[in-house]
């Protein structure tokens, strides 16, 4: 369920309904900020998401790889349980101009749901920030035709690195 527009394809023509959509996003976003990690605040408000012309951004871009990591219980010097069966996930996707690697990880993994109903994920067309009814907070990802990936954790963390020049 997103915020910014629970369907796109209907709107996808128009356009003052995609601006009014943004509006409330940004509005949404600024009411929650106290609620929501610096973090994935950061990430969520960052001024290259809304620039399809900016490197750094996660739109059309290829999703090179996917981590499921799940910690186990794991014990200190004194036998006390450190952490409890903790999933994270990292995602690696290559940006839209294939010049730079994007890094998103999710930490404390709540609940995850990660579709694919054909051959490739095809592009990353949206993705939307939001909190849960339990304030943790929710990545929403539409890859290509009608793929969502669904991420609920306790925080976000975004990397991008360029790629090196090529010499000729």
């Amino acid at each position: 369920m997103f915020v910014l527009l629970n369907d796109l394809k209907n709107c996808i023509n128009d356009i003052e309904a995609i601006r009014e959509a943004n509006k409330r996003y940004k509005k949404y976003l600024l009411s929650n900020k106290n609620m929501m990690p610096k973090n994935a605040y950061e990430f969520a408000v960052a001024q290259w998401r809304g620039n399809p012309n900016d490197p750094k951004g996660i739109y059309d871009g290829w999703l090179d790889s996917v981590i499921i990591e799940d910690l186990k219980e794991k014990v200190d010097s004194d036998c006390r349980i450190v952490n409890k069966n903790i999933i994270n996930i990292r995602i690696n996707i290559l940006n839209a101009f294939h010049n730079r690697s994007i890094e998103i990880n999710y930490f404390n993994v709540k609940k995850y749901i990660l579709s694919n109903n054909y051959e490739s994920h095809g592009d990353l067309l949206r993705d939307e920030v939001r909190l849960s009814e339990e304030n943790n907070v929710i990545h929403e990802i539409e890859w290509g035709v009608d793929d969502r990936w669904f991420i609920e954790c306790t925080d976000i963390s975004y990397d991008s690195t360029a790629f090196p020049p090529e010499v000729k």
